[in-house]
């Protein structure tokens, strides 16, 4: 007849031997060396998106919203629209340049804030906390992306335009 031993909490044969120990760590030291990279390159994604996104916001304010119409007219017309000229820098999309108040008689005027902000200029920065940069002579809004490196426009810059 065999018989079975039972190993209890307080026995001095209870535990894991050091190469079971050894084991999960390497175990664990591969998934961590796996899901970093992965983790790093989906949290780059997210903030080139909500860059985009932003920018893509600044561009309405900028040019306007052509689709949007009441009675055959622009309600949406953005800061060139009602103002007639592209914007000096970003702040003019937040607070007034020293442009007269909008009339809506002759419809032209500083008619904002064309931009939404709690008064940090967060909407202003990319997700990399770098300012966007405004670029009349070639009408583009420009984020220097993940390496925050003015790459010209190329490389990683993230780039749209606005006309």
């Amino acid at each position: 007849m065999r018989t079975i031993q039972v190993l209890f909490k307080n026995s001095p044969n209870a535990g894991f031997t050091m190469i079971e120990l050894v084991m999960v760590i390497v175990v664990m030291a591969a998934l961590a060396a796996v899901s970093v990279p992965r983790i790093n390159d989906f949290i780059t994604n997210s903030k080139i998106q909500a860059s985009k996104n932003e920018m893509l916001q600044i561009r309405a304010a900028i040019s306007g919203t052509p689709d949007r119409t009441a009675g055959g007219r622009y309600v949406d017309r953005g800061y060139i629209g009602d103002v007639g000229a592209v914007p000096s820098s970003l702040n003019d999309l937040i607070t007034n340049p020293g442009l007269p108040a909008y009339d809506y008689f002759s419809r032209t005027g500083w008619n904002g804030p064309y931009l939404v902000d709690n008064g940090t200029g967060e909407i202003l920065r990319d997700a990399w906390l770098v300012n966007y940069v405004l670029n009349v002579a070639d009408s583009t809004i420009r984020s220097f992306g993940p390496n925050k490196i003015d790459d010209l426009g190329t490389g990683d810059d993230i780039v749209i335009k606005y006309r």
